[in-house]
């Protein structure tokens, strides 16, 4: 039995610890929504605190990539790929150079393969990832033959929107004062103009400091003959194309099409002046991506859709694969008596992986790069799968998130208290061990143990993407969550170093100079 005593010093003892663990938490916990809340500026996420959120989601399109079909409409890459554009060279010549540009002729053959489609088999919506303001003028001929053919598209009931790429270049490209971008003229901006179903649009993509492509710019405000304009993104005009106009009232890229934020309003803001860097920063939209293919990939098999999937009633057969490639040379040489059945109801993606254009970026996916028209197919896709945008979780919802998350952390710390003092213990009395020794002792080194809760937190990030991903949600934990095991690593030391043992004076020996000697006391 414990005396009255003893037991009023037990219960102090363990108030004492509980308030101490408290206190811990309260830091622990603090020093992860500090770090939460800082991220939550662009200028904090796109710097080095954020490399660990982006790793962590990065982690996860990787994990779900190529394995998940969804609810959006299949893709169709038509791909300019290296014999597509070879030039042809007389039998027993030495061959030159493959051209820089995608050869008019074939571009011209695709898209009246696509226009003249049947009804029942037209395609859902076209992109054509190539821009058609040159610097190099073409010949008559040739450009006679292009403007013929978007004039067909334009005054063609049936045919499908097609969606034109239109780099827009800064002042100093063209010798020009500003900061405004340029958009340069082409040869078929009346046949554009006037066309209820083409348009030009921007394909600009952002990459982070690591080089690795994690957006689209929704919107660019652009100087053009007429004044200023804005150039809205292809991905978004796709999607609203392929969703029928119908985009959620909730999606997050409804706030670049209305409202005091959209692009309408800042590019009047700013008049064609340019948009401040800081502001521009902010300008972009997360991409979902869910499929790869890599340089040199042409045997990949992707999944197929949901089997109720039809195409709005016309595409009852055929291929159901969420992602298909065909090269432009094929397609060229079946010429006008070719099945049109691969079309039905798919975005049609015209581009090149060419060497020669060398339109490549590394994305999340692979450390191999991909070609740029199928980042802009995840782009669209992405749109269709998350309701129009990701999501970033409300700051109260990863708050809450992270709670769970730092409790866990000051746990895992309270646990393993014991096992730090016997590390410690361990090094005194082999203060001469060996590297062995020192190596078995290492998993209880507190630095290590902080390391692998914190990696442990970003793995449990991983997973709760895994899930959050399919309704377009995402936030901010792996940093979050290293900033408390640091905080909770810096208080252990912190406790360590108060709880040293104190030095106390000793008289000194017989016949010494009759100063006194500091010892430490070793009874703590």
């Amino acid at each position: 039995m414990l005396t009255r005593r003893r037991r009023k010093k037990a219960v102090r003892y363990a108030v004492t610890i509980v308030r101490m663990r408290i206190r811990r938490f309260l830091v622990t916990v603090g020093a992860g929504i500090i770090t939460l809340v800082a991220m939550q500026y662009a200028m904090v996420e796109q710097s080095m605190l954020g490399n660990p959120d982006r790793a962590m989601v990065n982690m996860a399109f990787k994990l779900r990539a190529d394995l998940l079909s969804g609810d959006g409409d299949p893709i169709l890459f038509i791909d300019f790929d290296d014999r597509s554009v070879v030039a042809e060279q007389p039998e027993g010549t030495w061959p030159r150079s493959p051209q820089a540009r995608v050869p008019r002729k074939t571009l011209v053959d695709i898209l009246e393969f696509i226009r003249t489609a049947p009804p029942e088999e037209q395609a859902g919506a076209v992109m054509m990832d190539i821009d058609l303001a040159t610097a190099e003028p073409e010949d008559p001929e040739t450009l006679a033959m292009v403007r013929n053919e978007l004039d067909a598209w334009a005054h063609t009931p049936t045919a499908p929107m097609l969606v034109m790429a239109r780099q827009a270049e800064s002042a100093q490209t063209y010798a020009q004062d500003g900061t405004a971008l340029i958009l340069p003229v082409t040869d078929y901006d009346d046949i554009v103009a006037n066309a209820p179903n083409i348009f030009f649009a921007s394909v600009k993509v952002m990459s982070d400091q690591n080089g690795i492509v994690g957006d689209f710019k929704p919107f660019q405000c652009v100087m053009t003959a007429n004044g200023p304009d804005v150039l809205y993104s292809a991905v978004l005009l796709l999607y609203g194309q392929l969703e029928h106009g119908n985009i959620p009232a909730d999606a997050p890229v409804q706030k670049w099409m209305r409202g005091p934020n959209s692009a309408a309003e800042v590019c009047k803001k700013y008049a064609g002046r340019g948009i401040p860097p800081e502001e521009d920063q902010q300008i972009r939209e997360q991409i979902n991506y869910h499929f790869s293919m890599g340089m040199g990939e042409t045997n990949k098999v992707w999944p197929d859709l949901d089997p109720s999937w039809n195409g709005d009633g016309r595409c009852l057969e055929g291929d159901r694969a969420i992602f298909r490639t065909l090269s432009a040379a094929d397609i060229a040489a079946a010429g006008p008596d070719g099945s049109r059945s691969i079309l039905c109801g798919r975005l049609v993606v015209i581009g090149g992986t060419n060497l020669a254009q060398s339109d490549f970026q590394y994305t999340p996916l692979s450390t191999a790069e991909m070609p740029g028209p199928v980042i802009l197919a995840n782009a669209v896709r992405g749109l269709q799968l998350n309701g129009g945008g990701m999501r970033k979780l409300p700051l109260w919802s990863q708050i809450a998130l992270l709670i769970p998350v730092a409790a866990l952390i000051s746990a895992g710390f309270a646990v393993t208290r014991n096992a730090r003092r016997e590390y410690k213990r361990y090094l005194r009395r082999h203060p001469e061990g060996n590297f062995w020794v020192r190596m078995r002792a290492l998993p209880f080194n507190p630095v290590v143990m902080n390391w692998v809760l914190a990696i442990g937190a970003h793995y449990i990030g991983v997973a709760l993407l895994l899930w959050s991903l399919g309704w377009g949600y995402w936030g901010f934990l792996s940093a979050p969550g290293f900033a408390s095991a640091v905080a909770e690593t810096a208080q252990e030391f912190a406790d360590d170093d108060m709880g040293k043992p104190k030095a106390k004076k000793q008289p000194p020996p017989p016949g010494g100079s009759g100063g006194e000697t500091l010892v430490a006391d070793d009874t703590a």
